[in-house]
Order: C-alpha cells, then sequence, then structure tokens
C-alpha cells in the first residue's frame, strides 16, 4: 500500500512546512486578539469615566474640573502606563470631552 505521504527527508521537510504555518497563523490570532482585548478595555474605561463625570453631575451639581477628582472621589481606576487620558472640560455645567489613546507597547 502507497502512502500519501513522503517518507524520510521530504517528509519531515513538509511536517516542518506545515508546523511553521500552523505556528504563523496561531501568532496572527494572538495579535488580533490582544489588540481586540485593548480596545475593549479601552472603551469600558472611557464609559466608566463618562458614568463617573455623570455621576458627579447629579450628586454635586457640576462636572469635575480634574479627570484627577474622578479618580480619587469616584474610584475609577486608570492605567496611566497603558492608556493616555485627555479630558477637556469646558464649562462646570457642560459635559467633558473625554478621549483615549493607547499608549504604543514601546512607550511602556
Amino acid at each position: 500500500m502507497k502512502s500519501h505521504f513522503k517518507s524520510g527527508f521530504g517528509g519531515i521537510v513538509f511536517s516542518l512546512l506545515v508546523f511553521a504555518v500552523l505556528l504563523g497563523f496561531l501568532f496572527f490570532a494572538v495579535g488580533d486578539a490582544d489588540k481586540s482585548s485593548d480596545l475593549k478595555q479601552r472603551e469600558f474605561l472611557l464609559r466608566a469615566l463618562r458614568n463617573a463625570a455623570i455621576s458627579c453631575y447629579a450628586i454635586e451639581g457640576h462636572y469635575p474640573a480634574r479627570l484627577e477628582y474622578l479618580e480619587e472621589h469616584y474610584g475609577v481606576v486608570i492605567d496611566h502606563d497603558k492608556y493616555i487620558v485627555d479630558y477637556e472640560i469646558f464649562s462646570s455645567n457642560i459635559m467633558p470631552v473625554i478621549s483615549i489613546s493607547i499608549r504604543p507597547k514601546e512607550w511602556r
């Protein structure tokens, strides 16, 4: 009976090639999952910051002047090594503009 796979050196090379291709797909999949996770965490943090600012307005009657106020008084935890948070407020009765960027891994 004849085998579909080559035997000897050719079979080893074929096996290594298949293994290398599968390993490449695995690395790409893990990289995409990591990127997706970072984006979801960023969205979660943005929602938490907006909700904390709205809670502050509802409880205290004004939006906080500083981002640190939300961290200190409303329990928002920001990983400053991972995220750059821009918090711009124009007036105490206007919702602040909040934006979050993910720091490049080289900067962490």
